[in-house]
C-alpha cells in the first residue's frame, strides 16, 4: 500500500523519517512485531531495538513475546513442511534404490 501526505517543508523530515516514524509507532501500538517492524525497515531487530530507544519508545514484553511467538510458529510450520517434502523425497529416492538393487 502506498499513502501519499503533505508534510510541511519546514519540519524537514524525509521520506525515511516519516516511514520510521510510522512503522516505530506500529509497533508501539502492538500492530506488528519488532522482528516485523526491522524487516519492513531493512535493518536488522537488534538495530530497531536501539531505534527505539531514540524514539523513548519502551518495549513491552507482553507486546514482543506475542508476536514473537507468532513468528516462531510460523517458522515452525514452514520448516515442518519443508522437512516433510524432505522426507518424501527420500522416502522415493529409497524406493528408487531398492528397484535398481532389486
Amino acid at each position: 500500500m502506498k499513502v501519499v501526505i503533505d508534510i510541511p517543508d519546514e519540519l524537514k523530515l524525509d521520506e525515511k523519517d516519516i516511514k520510521t516514524a510510522t512503522i516505530i509507532k506500529l509497533y508501539e501500538l502492538g500492530k506488528i512485531s519488532s522482528g516485523k517492524a526491522a524487516k519492513i525497515l531493512g535493518i536488522r531487530r537488534v538495530d530497531f531495538i536501539d531505534l527505539l530507544g531514540k524514539y523513548n519508545v519502551q518495549i513491552p514484553p507482553y507486546i514482543d513475546a506475542r508476536f514473537d511467538l507468532h513468528e516462531k510458529m510460523e517458522n515452525l510450520s514452514k520448516m515442518l513442511r519443508e522437512d516433510k517434502k524432505y522426507l518424501e523425497e527420500i522416502e522415493e529416492l529409497n524406493h528408487l534404490s531398492e528397484d535398481i538393487i532389486e
